[in-house]
């Protein structure tokens, strides 16, 4: 991995941290409900932010090819 690469590593595991310690402040009940946003919910949202790390680092390892499209689709569907 470049530097370039593991700035971008480091920037998302603070991201990640950031969130998630701010989301442990509020009560837990606003996890599931509707919001207006692109996600109906912080759940979802966290979901998504879950579902796209798990690809990227299934990417980085190898444990598949990149265009590895049904793999890729039944993993997410299995994720979802």
């Amino acid at each position: 991995m470049n530097n370039h690469s593991i700035k971008l590593f480091d920037y998302n595991t603070w991201a990640n941290k950031t969130l998630l310690n701010h989301l442990m402040q509020l009560p837990s009940e606003l996890c599931h409900e509707n919001i207006k946003s692109v996600f109906p919910s912080i759940f979802d949202t966290l979901m998504h932010i879950y579902i796209v790390d798990y690809g990227w680092h299934s990417l980085l390892i190898r444990k598949y090819a990149s265009d590895d499209y049904e793999t890729i689709r039944s993993t997410i569907v299995r994720l979802t």
